[in-house]
């Protein structure tokens, strides 16, 4: 079995990726809390906590938060930098309401949601044999989501 690369471990603890230092070497102590959201975007502060959102409104959220994501990281290649986003990591931080909003983007676009869906939902329903495809490893997850009764919400 290959080795994970440790910000995809499997835990129940709150994460935060490493940033790197003014070195440019990655370190521990100039991580910033969970709950802060990187000021250079002018979003504030959210916590993992979306029950004071309506539909709507974690929407927009979800929306301004992917917008954000797909136009800063649209010429990257390497996917640790893409998941390790300021935008997509808050995205994981709204949590589980965000789900159906994910799981539609991903049905649409084919955007690589994978680790942000591993991270809210602590599975990976994806098949050892689909690793790779990344049509089937969408429709594992497709599959994954009706099984578990989630609507997919229809946004423009």
């Amino acid at each position: 079995m290959r080795n994970r690369p440790p910000y995809i471990a499997k835990s129940n603890k709150p994460f935060a990726l490493p940033r790197r230092g003014n070195g440019g070497s990655l370190t521990n102590s100039s991580r910033r809390p969970a709950s802060t959201i990187h000021s250079r975007h002018g979003l504030g502060k959210i916590t993992s906590s979306t029950a004071s959102l309506d539909t709507q409104s974690l929407e927009a959220k979800f929306l301004q938060y992917k917008e954000i994501w797909e136009n800063e990281t649209l010429l990257l290649s390497d996917t640790s930098k893409i998941i390790s986003h300021p935008a997509y990591l808050n995205i994981i931080r709204l949590g589980s309401p965000v789900l159906p909003f994910i799981l539609k983007d991903m049905e649409q676009t084919q955007n690589h949601w994978f680790f942000a869906l591993q991270q809210i939902t602590g599975e990976n329903p994806v098949l050892k044999e689909h690793s790779g495809n990344i049509e089937e490893m969408i429709n594992d997850w497709l599959n994954w989501a009706n099984e578990k009764q989630i609507v997919l919400h229809k946004y423009n």
